[in-house]
């Protein structure tokens, strides 16, 4: 897809085909682990688009996830599998300065399948959520920090409150 002028802007544009994988330790006795015991399938279609000192930014993907044929014995199933999603994320911003920017920022989840216990849907079990919220990034070109805060609304079968996160990037330049 790549990346071209449009306007007085430019576009750049993605497709990537995300697959996870079990890795680490699995065990069914315990509750806990640091591996999985399923394979995620995470397509997803990314777009940016930069006109001066305006930015905006959307990654659309969507979600699934293998069944797990060896959950966590407490629970006695046979099998687990949780539901298909579909997840958009954005982000706006403005440079209010050189390696500064401020924006607005969200999220939205619609689980499309409920999740999945033995075979059989386990009835209103679908997630759903949208969080919104402000934004500011520093630095450039090569390190930025990224602290955004959320506020979740329209939330089903899950948690939900303000969620703050603070992301740090760095990019390595190639020797070539």
């Amino acid at each position: 897809m790549g990346t071209k002028r449009v306007g007085r802007g430019v576009l750049a544009q993605r497709v990537v085909f995300d697959v996870t994988v079990p890795t680490g330790s699995y065990s069914d006795t315990q509750p806990i682990n640091i591996g999985n015991h399923f394979i995620a399938l995470d397509p997803h279609y990314a777009v940016t688009y930069v006109r001066k000192q305006i930015e905006f930014s959307a990654r659309l993907h969507y979600l699934w996830n293998s069944i797990n044929d060896d959950p966590p014995v407490q629970f006695n199933l046979r099998n687990t599998q949780a539901g298909q999603a579909v997840h958009l994320n954005f982000a706006t911003s403005y440079e209010v300065r050189k390696k500064v920017r401020v924006g607005f920022n969200g999220y939205w989840l619609q689980q499309t399948t409920d999740h999945r216990t033995n075979d059989i849907a386990v009835p209103n079990s679908a997630e759903r959520v949208v969080g919104l919220g402000p934004g500011v990034q520093l630095g450039g070109p090569e390190a930025w920090f990224h602290l955004n805060a959320y506020v979740e609304t329209a939330v089903q079968n899950r948690p939900s409150g303000v969620k703050v996160t603070l992301r740090v990037s760095r990019l390595w330049p190639s020797k070539a």
